[in-house]
């Protein structure tokens, strides 16, 4: 993902570890990797900041099949969580929720 752009950003070549360090880039964790290239079009140089693909497409299964993949296996690493629970009034007291921890 390119932060610069608000986009989907696909390598098709350049050196590995780079593009292996943009995908550990987590915003607010690890600072993305900065990365320029050079346009085949026009030639001119564009800069980027790059962060894991999964803030775009978790999931680039269309990406995968129009590159010839016929089959695409995903995984699931993290499940879904539910909503969070904002259901506790106007004041927040961490009193009771700390001794039921404890008895």
């Amino acid at each position: 993902t390119d932060i610069v752009s608000f986009g989907a950003k696909m390598h098709r070549e350049g050196p590995l570890w780079r593009i292996v360090r943009a995908s550990m880039s987590l915003v607010g964790f690890v600072p993305p990797l900065p990365y320029q290239e050079r346009r085949s079009s026009d030639g001119v140089i564009t800069s980027s900041l790059l962060v894991d693909g999964g803030y775009v497409d978790q999931y680039p299964i269309e990406v995968l099949k129009d590159l010839g993949a016929g089959v695409v296996i995903c995984t699931v690493a993290c499940p879904d969580y539910g909503p969070v629970s904002t259901a506790y009034g106007d004041t927040v007291h961490g009193g009771w929720i700390t001794l039921q921890r404890f008895f």
